[in-house]
């Protein structure tokens, strides 16, 4: 009894050990090529549209996406189209620096349910989250 306890006590240690740097080592695996989260708060996207007022300041950055879904309902990557929106909106106010800036989720579709959805959530028109269309979009620049 004595020698199968002994061998019980090894093996958990031995065992935790091995998953203790099994786990460690998958982390820093993985974390090599990861920025820092000083640098995200920083971030610029370089594929964004920028939206200047006339002296020339930067006042806004828009991401565009134009999802059309079968009969008005959101199937294969057009949900996908709203959870990318949903980041770009998250990041624009929880982790971004710049909150001077005009963050837009400009999104043309014919999906109505996750596009109200995700204007309810994050659109405030005279605050720095927008989610529009094209139209409402022109409307907000121009008025």
């Amino acid at each position: 009894m004595f020698k199968f306890f002994n061998f019980s006590i090894k093996f958990v240690i031995i065992f935790s050990v091995f998953i203790l740097l099994f786990a460690f080592s998958t982390l820093w695996y993985f974390s090599i090529g990861l920025p820092d989260y000083k640098k995200l708060s920083n971030y610029q996207p370089p594929i964004s549209s920028r939206v200047y007022s006339k002296d020339g300041k930067l006042i806004a950055w828009g991401s565009h996406k134009y999802c059309l879904g079968h009969g008005g309902t959101a199937g294969g990557h057009q949900g996908n189209v709203f959870q990318e929106e949903k980041r770009w909106l998250e990041w624009g106010r929880d982790i971004s620096e710049r909150k001077d800036l005009i963050y837009i989720a400009l999104v043309d579709t014919d999906i109505e349910k996750e596009y109200n959805a995700l204007k309810e959530e994050f659109d405030n028109p005279q605050g720095n989250l927008w989610v529009v269309n094209h139209v409402e979009l022109q409307k907000r620049l121009i008025y």
